[in-house]
Order: C-alpha cells, then structure tokens, then sequence
C-alpha cells in the first residue's frame, strides 16, 4: 500500500461507469492516473482535501474494485467517500469469507479481505488467511498465499515460510516460500 492510503472496497455491484459519474457529479477533477506498486490505477482524481487524490482500482480477475484515497490527513476525504459511494467494511468481508463454500468464493474472498486490510494486522482478516492456507483445495491456498502476503503484516511470515516448507502442492510451497522471502527481505 502507498503510505497515507487508505483502500475501500466497493460493493461488487458498483461498476466503473457509476464511479465515474459519482465523481463527476462530487466534483471530483480528474488528473492522471498514478502507480501503486508498479501497478497504475484505473481512473484518479483530485480531492477537495489538499494533498488528497482518488484512485480507481479495478482488479476484475481478483473480484475486488477499489478506491484508494491516498494523502495526509484523510479521514475526511474517506468518510466522503463512503457517502458517495457503497463501501463494504473489513468486517463484512470477513464475514463473507467465513460463509464462502465454493473455490470461486473462497478466492474472491480473500481477495478482498486483503484488498481492504489496512498497514496493521486484522485478527479477523487473519482467520480468513489462516483458513485458506489450510483449505484442501490448493487454488484457495495459493490465493491465500498471494493475499496474505500482499499485506505486508510481519505475522504472514511465519505462516508463508510454514507452508514454503510443508504445502503438498508445488505451485504453492514455492509461491509462499518467495513471498515469505520478499517479505523478510522488506523487514517485515
């Protein structure tokens, strides 16, 4: 994450277009689109909030939208937001990754159980994490894998190395294995 960001999670039935015109009519002016880890965002825009942007992330192949309010002192600027737009909370995300049964499901969930998890760790998101690194299926442990460690949280480590060491599945003993690697590297 960008320091000084903060990620909501949109519903999933928010589609760009309405994104967009909720910007148009908040005002919103748009500018450039800038890059979060390499990765450009879909649509940006300039808050009313000095030093505050708005950007777009649509992670389609994830099944997470976001927006991303990125600047100092934004609380403000997040509370907007949530106004103009249906944000979904940590802890119903939580929630949805408990009462998911299929593969699809699972993946989805913890995809944007990730999205939305903050710089500090989530005891809630981590059970979501923790359960899908344990699922049967190895397309869910991996997934959980890749979510897990893109939070950065140092209490993923042990975890990812556990499973860099133990998983039965090639793909994800070597996906954890670099994560947890990248992730000590980081200090984290």
């Amino acid at each position: 994450m960008t320091a000084g960001s903060v990620h909501l999670v949109l519903d999933e039935e928010v589609t760009r277009a309405r994104v967009v015109e909720t910007a148009r009519r908040a005002g919103w002016a748009p500018i450039s689109p800038g890059h979060e880890r390499g990765r450009q965002s879909d649509a940006a825009w300039a808050s009313r909030w000095p030093d505050v942007e708005f950007r777009y992330h649509d992670q389609a192949d994830r099944g997470v939208q976001t927006i991303e309010v990125v600047g100092p002192d934004s609380a403000e600027a997040v509370a907007h937001v949530r106004r103009m737009l249906p944000v979904v909370s940590l802890e119903a995300l939580v929630l949805d990754a408990v009462l998911a049964t299929s593969r699809e499901q699972k993946i989805k969930a913890v995809n944007r159980v990730a999205a939305a998890a903050g710089s500090e760790p989530h005891d809630g998101a981590l059970l979501v994490f923790q359960a899908g690194l344990v699922d049967p299926d190895p397309a869910v442990r991996e997934a959980a894998v890749v979510a897990a460690g893109t939070t950065g949280w140092p209490a993923v480590v042990d975890l990812l190395s556990m499973l860099g060491d133990n998983d039965p599945s090639v793909g994800v003993r070597e996906t954890a294995a670099r994560l947890a690697a990248e992730l000590r590297g980081r200090g984290s």
